[in-house]
Protein backbone atom coordinates (compact mmCIF):
# COMPACT_ATOMS: atom_id res chain seq x y z
CA UNK A 1 0.00 0.00 0.00
CA UNK A 2 2.76 2.46 0.93
CA UNK A 3 4.30 1.89 -2.50
CA UNK A 4 1.04 3.20 -4.03
CA UNK A 5 0.64 6.20 -1.75
CA UNK A 6 4.14 7.58 -2.17
CA UNK A 7 4.22 7.88 -5.99
CA UNK A 8 0.75 9.45 -6.10
CA UNK A 9 1.32 12.09 -3.41
CA UNK A 10 5.02 12.68 -4.09
CA UNK A 11 5.77 16.38 -4.40
CA UNK A 12 2.68 17.49 -2.47
CA UNK A 13 2.97 19.30 0.86
CA UNK A 14 0.46 18.30 3.53
CA UNK A 15 -1.56 21.50 3.12
CA UNK A 16 -1.80 20.87 -0.63
CA UNK A 17 -3.60 17.54 -0.23
CA UNK A 18 -7.30 18.21 -0.64
CA UNK A 19 -10.40 16.00 -0.27
CA UNK A 20 -10.70 16.02 -4.07
CA UNK A 21 -7.12 14.76 -4.44
CA UNK A 22 -7.81 11.96 -1.96
CA UNK A 23 -10.95 10.97 -3.87
CA UNK A 24 -8.89 10.87 -7.06
CA UNK A 25 -6.37 8.58 -5.39
CA UNK A 26 -9.11 6.16 -4.27
CA UNK A 27 -10.65 6.21 -7.76
CA UNK A 28 -7.32 5.41 -9.42
CA UNK A 29 -6.57 2.74 -6.84
CA UNK A 30 -9.86 1.00 -7.62
CA UNK A 31 -9.05 0.95 -11.34
CA UNK A 32 -5.62 -0.54 -10.75
CA UNK A 33 -5.03 -4.04 -12.08
CA UNK A 34 -3.04 -6.43 -9.91
CA UNK A 35 -1.72 -9.91 -10.58
CA UNK A 36 -2.58 -12.39 -7.83
CA UNK A 37 -1.42 -15.97 -8.29
CA UNK A 38 -1.56 -15.67 -12.06
CA UNK A 39 -4.97 -13.99 -12.03
CA UNK A 40 -5.31 -10.39 -13.19
CA UNK A 41 -8.06 -8.45 -11.44
CA UNK A 42 -8.96 -5.01 -10.19
CA UNK A 43 -8.01 -3.96 -6.68
CA UNK A 44 -10.73 -5.06 -4.27
CA UNK A 45 -12.86 -2.70 -2.22
CA UNK A 46 -11.32 -4.09 0.97
CA UNK A 47 -7.83 -3.23 -0.26
CA UNK A 48 -8.87 0.32 -1.15
CA UNK A 49 -10.59 0.66 2.22
CA UNK A 50 -7.34 -0.23 3.98
CA UNK A 51 -5.72 2.63 2.08
CA UNK A 52 -8.54 4.93 3.20
CA UNK A 53 -8.14 3.83 6.83
CA UNK A 54 -4.41 4.47 6.65
CA UNK A 55 -4.94 7.93 5.14
CA UNK A 56 -7.44 8.84 7.85
CA UNK A 57 -5.00 7.80 10.57
CA UNK A 58 -2.10 9.70 9.03
CA UNK A 59 -4.04 12.93 8.63
CA UNK A 60 -5.60 12.62 12.07
CA UNK A 61 -2.09 12.42 13.52
CA UNK A 62 -1.01 15.40 11.41
CA UNK A 63 -3.79 17.41 13.04
CA UNK A 64 -2.91 16.16 16.53
CA UNK A 65 0.73 17.10 15.98
CA UNK A 66 -0.18 20.58 14.79
CA UNK A 67 0.91 20.09 11.18
CA UNK A 68 -2.63 20.69 9.84
CA UNK A 69 -5.68 22.50 11.12
CA UNK A 70 -8.16 20.04 9.63
CA UNK A 71 -7.92 16.61 8.07
CA UNK A 72 -8.79 16.45 4.37
CA UNK A 73 -9.68 12.79 4.88
CA UNK A 74 -12.52 13.45 7.33
CA UNK A 75 -15.25 13.09 4.70
CA UNK A 76 -13.54 10.33 2.75
CA UNK A 77 -16.09 7.54 2.51
CA UNK A 78 -15.23 3.88 2.64
CA UNK A 79 -16.31 1.70 -0.24
CA UNK A 80 -19.09 -0.82 0.07
CA UNK A 81 -17.46 -4.21 0.30
CA UNK A 82 -18.80 -7.44 -1.12
CA UNK A 83 -18.45 -9.97 1.69
CA UNK A 84 -16.02 -12.77 0.97
CA UNK A 85 -15.75 -16.03 2.86
CA UNK A 86 -12.95 -15.73 5.42
CA UNK A 87 -9.68 -17.23 4.25
CA UNK A 88 -7.43 -18.99 6.70
CA UNK A 89 -3.80 -18.03 6.34
CA UNK A 90 -1.34 -20.73 5.42
CA UNK A 91 1.29 -21.48 8.11
CA UNK A 92 3.99 -19.83 5.99
CA UNK A 93 1.81 -16.73 5.56
CA UNK A 94 1.28 -16.50 9.32
CA UNK A 95 5.02 -16.53 9.91
CA UNK A 96 5.65 -13.89 7.23
CA UNK A 97 2.88 -11.66 8.58
CA UNK A 98 4.17 -11.89 12.16
CA UNK A 99 7.72 -11.17 11.04
CA UNK A 100 6.52 -8.08 9.18
CA UNK A 101 4.54 -6.63 12.11
CA UNK A 102 6.09 -3.94 14.34
CA UNK A 103 7.53 -5.36 17.57
CA UNK A 104 4.86 -3.77 19.76
CA UNK A 105 2.00 -5.29 17.69
CA UNK A 106 3.40 -8.72 16.83
CA UNK A 107 1.90 -10.45 19.88
CA UNK A 108 -1.47 -8.78 19.23
CA UNK A 109 -1.66 -10.37 15.79
CA UNK A 110 -0.42 -13.62 17.35
CA UNK A 111 -3.36 -13.58 19.78
CA UNK A 112 -5.73 -13.16 16.85
CA UNK A 113 -4.14 -15.92 14.79
CA UNK A 114 -3.31 -18.51 17.44
CA UNK A 115 -6.02 -17.83 20.07
CA UNK A 116 -8.83 -16.53 17.87
CA UNK A 117 -9.44 -13.45 20.02
CA UNK A 118 -11.83 -10.93 18.51
CA UNK A 119 -11.01 -7.28 17.91
CA UNK A 120 -12.38 -5.89 21.20
CA UNK A 121 -10.97 -8.83 23.13
CA UNK A 122 -7.53 -8.09 21.72
CA UNK A 123 -7.62 -4.38 22.44
CA UNK A 124 -8.84 -4.89 26.03
CA UNK A 125 -6.67 -7.87 26.95
CA UNK A 126 -5.01 -7.35 30.34
CA UNK A 127 -1.87 -8.90 31.76
CA UNK A 128 -3.95 -10.49 34.52
CA UNK A 129 -5.83 -12.42 31.80
CA UNK A 130 -2.68 -14.26 30.75
CA UNK A 131 -1.27 -17.22 32.67
CA UNK A 132 1.82 -18.54 30.90
CA UNK A 133 2.48 -21.11 33.63
CA UNK A 134 -0.98 -22.64 33.41
CA UNK A 135 -0.84 -22.17 29.66
CA UNK A 136 -3.99 -20.21 28.89
CA UNK A 137 -5.28 -16.75 28.03
CA UNK A 138 -8.72 -15.57 29.12
CA UNK A 139 -11.17 -13.50 27.09
CA UNK A 140 -12.93 -11.70 29.93
CA UNK A 141 -16.25 -9.86 29.86
CA UNK A 142 -15.99 -6.58 31.77
CA UNK A 143 -18.12 -3.50 32.20
CA UNK A 144 -16.25 -1.47 29.56
CA UNK A 145 -16.37 -4.27 26.97
CA UNK A 146 -17.57 -7.82 26.62
CA UNK A 147 -16.24 -11.07 25.25
CA UNK A 148 -18.03 -13.19 22.67
CA UNK A 149 -21.60 -13.96 23.80
CA UNK A 150 -20.82 -12.03 27.00
CA UNK A 151 -19.11 -15.13 28.40
CA UNK A 152 -15.60 -15.28 29.78
CA UNK A 153 -13.66 -18.14 28.22
CA UNK A 154 -10.17 -19.59 28.46
CA UNK A 155 -8.08 -20.43 25.42
CA UNK A 156 -5.01 -22.68 25.59
CA UNK A 157 -1.69 -21.01 24.83
CA UNK A 158 0.27 -22.70 22.08
CA UNK A 159 4.05 -22.43 22.27
CA UNK A 160 4.44 -19.85 19.47
CA UNK A 161 1.92 -17.53 21.14
CA UNK A 162 3.43 -18.08 24.57
CA UNK A 163 6.83 -17.02 23.24
CA UNK A 164 5.35 -13.93 21.59
CA UNK A 165 3.68 -12.86 24.84
CA UNK A 166 6.78 -13.49 26.93
CA UNK A 167 8.80 -11.26 24.60
CA UNK A 168 6.11 -8.57 24.40
CA UNK A 169 7.13 -5.31 26.19
CA UNK A 170 4.98 -3.96 29.00
CA UNK A 171 3.75 -0.40 29.13
CA UNK A 172 4.55 0.80 32.67
CA UNK A 173 1.48 1.78 34.65
CA UNK A 174 -0.97 0.24 32.19
CA UNK A 175 -2.94 -2.96 32.83
CA UNK A 176 -3.42 -3.50 29.10
CA UNK A 177 -1.21 -5.87 27.16
CA UNK A 178 -1.50 -3.83 23.98
CA UNK A 179 -1.39 -0.20 25.06
CA UNK A 180 -0.44 3.00 23.28
CA UNK A 181 2.05 5.51 24.68
CA UNK A 182 -0.72 6.94 26.89
CA UNK A 183 -1.35 3.53 28.44
CA UNK A 184 -4.75 3.19 26.80
CA UNK A 185 -5.85 0.29 24.58
CA UNK A 186 -5.36 0.57 20.85
CA UNK A 187 -8.56 1.10 18.89
CA UNK A 188 -7.21 0.63 15.38
CA UNK A 189 -4.16 -1.08 13.87
CA UNK A 190 -5.45 -1.24 10.29
CA UNK A 191 -2.63 0.85 8.87
CA UNK A 192 0.12 -1.25 10.50
CA UNK A 193 -1.63 -4.49 9.56
CA UNK A 194 -2.05 -3.44 5.94
CA UNK A 195 1.60 -2.42 5.73
CA UNK A 196 2.73 -5.75 7.18
CA UNK A 197 0.43 -7.69 4.86
CA UNK A 198 1.97 -5.94 1.88
CA UNK A 199 5.49 -6.73 3.07
CA UNK A 200 4.44 -10.34 3.68
CA UNK A 201 2.97 -10.62 0.18
CA UNK A 202 -0.60 -11.10 1.41
CA UNK A 203 -2.81 -8.81 -0.65
CA UNK A 204 -6.19 -10.29 0.23
CA UNK A 205 -6.00 -10.14 4.01
CA UNK A 206 -9.36 -9.16 5.50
Amino acid sequence: MGSQLMPFFKGHHLHEITPRLLEEYVSRRRRQIVNRKGERRRVREATANRDIACLKVMFRLAVEWGRLEDSPATGLKVLKEIPNPPRLLEPAEVIRLLDAMPDHLRALVGCAVYAGLRREELFHLRWEDIDTRAGHVAAVSRREHHAKNYKTRQIPLCEPLKELLLRHPRRLGSPYVFANRNGRPYDNIDCSLARAAQVAGIDDLS
